[in-house]
């Protein structure tokens, strides 16, 4: 499979960098209690730290407002991942997942204050790409991404937004799941060795908790494609 950031999305986003780690031959079941243990600890810090004026202002969060404020009034209210977590947590919604890897992967999106995602690696068709969206891809019947969204798909379907997050439900894991794709897409003030520490820290808990093969990886614009 080729992972790929087509050179359109490095014209809008020059310093735009997506970590990735790939999860092979994982227990995703197994310790789904203790992740959830770390996910509580991630809850607390925040409901100690953040309220929906930090949110709006964290400095970390601050770029990808600004990337997305071209998609005007239409966007949703949450907007990144992270963001849509933080939320979610200060309205004592329930972020609890079913399966070890999303838990671990929540972890650290709040922890360190990053977008992470986890898809399920076994449900992508063919090749995974970040582009930008020219206005005229769907998702689902009726709705159409907005000219220059930041978005990813694979060979049938777009599979998620960045700046106005959405999933696909296809990409949902579970505890069934054996393998995960897990990307860390970030902008500056976010360092190359702040992105790759994060990343190591995040490989290092899933084959903690979940066993398998780990492999990581950086994309940007000196490096547009990736065969795994």
């Amino acid at each position: 499979m080729k992972l790929t950031i087509q050179p359109k999305v490095f014209r809008k986003y020059p310093k735009l960098r997506v970590g990735f780690i790939l999860a092979t031959g994982i227990d995703n079941k197994s310790k789904k209690k203790e992740a959830s243990h770390l996910l509580k600890d991630a809850t607390r810090y925040i409901h100690l730290t953040f309220n929906k004026e930090t949110v709006h202002n964290h400095h970390l969060l601050s770029p990808w407002n600004s990337a997305r404020a071209h998609l005007g009034k239409k966007a949703h209210h949450y907007h990144t991942s992270v963001e849509s977590l933080i939320k979610k947590m200060l309205k004592r919604t329930s972020i609890t997942a079913s399966d070890t890897v999303t838990s671990l992967t929540n972890y650290m999106s709040l922890r360190h204050v990053l977008p992470i995602s986890a898809d399920n690696f076994r449900k992508i068709d063919q090749q995974f790409t970040y582009s930008v969206a020219t206005g005229r891809e769907r998702i689902g019947v009726l709705k159409t991404l907005k000219k220059g969204a930041l978005y990813h798909q694979d060979g049938s379907s777009v599979l998620g937004t960045q700046l106005d997050y959405w999933k696909s439900p296809k990409m949902k894991l579970s505890a069934k799941s054996t393998s995960a794709l897990i990307h860390i897409p970030v902008l500056p003030p976010v360092l190359a060795s702040e992105l790759k520490a994060v990343m190591k820290e995040t490989a290092n808990l899933i084959q903690s908790f979940c066993g398998g093969t780990v492999e990581t990886f950086v994309l940007h614009k000196g490096k547009k494609e990736k065969i795994v």
